[in-house]
């Protein structure tokens, strides 16, 4: 798999971004990525108000789609996203998130794996989150 594209509203950080990871092509409007014939997965990081949008363009445009959670804000946006998926079956929707490789993630491994936590335990919790905003 290769990276294709990035999108970001921020043409200075596109540009630093694309250069550091050697990405030839940089867009500001979404809709110019998506509609790539060459680009088969989007993989969304956008505020989570954006999603919905987001994930429409990519479908309508026939692309598989990651999207970071929250997939959407409201029960309504869950419901659209329901009926994008019933519209374009040949396309893939996952929800996924990765934090391993962000910093504060990173120095808990190597405080863990150098013995400075002590014995590890596991919790099993459950999680809900307020979609009002503060």
């Amino acid at each position: 798999m290769k990276v294709k594209g990035i999108c970001d509203t921020n043409p200075e950080l596109n540009e630093r971004i694309g250069n550091f990871f050697d990405i030839p092509n940089c867009y500001t409007n979404i809709e110019e990525l998506v509609n790539r014939s060459d680009i088969d997965i989007v993989v969304i990081y956008t505020p989570d108000q954006l999603h919905l949008q987001h994930i429409t363009n990519a479908l309508v445009a026939g692309k598989h789609v990651i999207c970071t959670k929250p997939l959407v804000t409201s029960l309504a946006e869950a419901r659209e996203v329901i009926k994008l998926s019933e519209a374009y079956p040949q396309c893939r929707l996952m929800v996924g998130q990765s934090s391993r490789f962000f910093g504060p993630m990173q120095e808990q491994r190597n405080a863990y794996e150098s013995g400075k936590l002590g014995e590890l335990n596991c919790v099993e919790s459950h999680y809900v989150h307020d979609m009002r905003w503060f």
